[in-house]
């Protein structure tokens, strides 16, 4: 059911249900209002904004009807009306998706978005929850950011006659099943890591080995795959700054020359005038642009940062290094 205003109708159904403990020609009602229990969340803002409006009732469908029919409601300036499936029909919910709805939002880490996804990036990977309360259920991921370096993840669902969109918080190892398992592989654990490896394993078969036709196909799907995800958003600049940087090596690996001049240009304008690594962020964003130019300048940048930092130059920048040494630059003449 909706009702524009939740805390009336809560009122209203308080008062059908004296009237039948008194003994007037009515029965008792159960039902639940979402936004009564989230007024106690203040933290679910989102939740409030997207289930203000509505009402479950447990009670026959005549029973239902009676409480439409009502004086009461026929009366009101804003009545009380059924939320109805694309078909026209009332929504009915199971007692176990009615549970499932109470569960999720009760819960601290979830939360829960109705009939569309927060924005209109569609990743679409398909996979079962494994977490409660919802374990078992097959959903679509319709978007994913790394916050405080944990995974958030939002699924969409399809439930009671619609598609309910849930926010799970610091998805684990585990928490989700991937129909494609290598999907699982790239995003359990520590995503940036776990596409840092992916990469410099493509890399060195590219660079510093000699593949079959097989194997360089398969790392091209290995490239598709992570850049399939290229609109993951991370909260952490460097991190971000870092997952961009890989975003444009596949767009260059994958001859997306569009993708491939924006995000040059954006690594260009994190640098500025830089011509020379500040950070480590700095020499990581210089060699991608070494791969991606064969500008000697961000090499030789990067070959010097490594040498004045020789404890504390992080390993994937040693192991980019290596792997594209045999890069030949071109020569540039005054632009970097």
């Amino acid at each position: 059911m909706l009702h524009l205003k939740p805390q009336l109708i809560d009122i209203m159904l308080q008062k059908e249900n004296e009237a039948s403990l008194l003994g007037a020609d009515a029965e008792p009602v159960e039902y639940f209002i979402p936004f009564l229990m989230m007024q106690r969340l203040p933290d679910d803002q989102a939740i409030r904004n997207e289930l203000h409006n509505f009402v479950f009732i447990h009670a026959t469908e005549e029973h239902i009807r009676s409480i439409v029919d009502s004086d009461w409601n026929r009366g009101a300036r804003l009545r009380m009306y059924h939320y109805r499936n694309h078909e026209g029909q009332p929504i009915k919910v199971s007692s176990s998706e009615m549970q499932l709805l109470r569960e999720t939002i009760q819960s601290r880490q979830l939360k829960f978005f109705f009939g569309h996804a927060i924005d209109e990036m569609t990743v679409g990977d398909t996979v079962c929850v494994q977490m409660a309360p919802w374990v078992g259920k097959k959903g679509t991921i319709t978007k994913m950011a790394v916050k405080k370096g944990k995974l958030n993840m939002t699924v969409r669902i399809d439930i009671a006659d619609n598609q309910w969109s849930v926010n799970f918080t610091d998805v684990k190892e585990g928490d989700v099943i991937f129909d494609d398992a290598s999907k699982e592989r790239l995003l359990s654990g520590n995503l940036l890591k776990n596409f840092e490896k992916e990469m410099v394993e493509i890399l060195d078969n590219k660079y510093c080995r000699k593949v079959s036709e097989l194997e360089a196909h398969r790392d091209t799907s290995r490239v598709t795959r992570m850049y399939g995800y290229s609109e993951i958003s991370i909260d952490n600049p460097d991190d971000q700054k870092r997952f961009t940087a890989l975003m444009l090596l596949c767009a260059y690996l994958l001859h997306d020359a569009e993708a491939r001049d924006a995000y040059t240009s954006q690594l260009r304008e994190w640098l500025g005038e830089n011509t020379e690594a500040a950070s480590a962020t700095d020499a990581y964003l210089m060699l991608v642009l070494f791969v991606v130019t064969r500008n000697p300048i961000f090499r030789d940048a990067v070959k010097r940062y490594r040498k004045s930092h020789p404890d504390d130059c992080p390993d994937i920048i040693r192991q980019l290094l290596k792997k594209v040494k045999e890069l030949k630059a071109k020569k540039v003449k005054g632009e970097r």
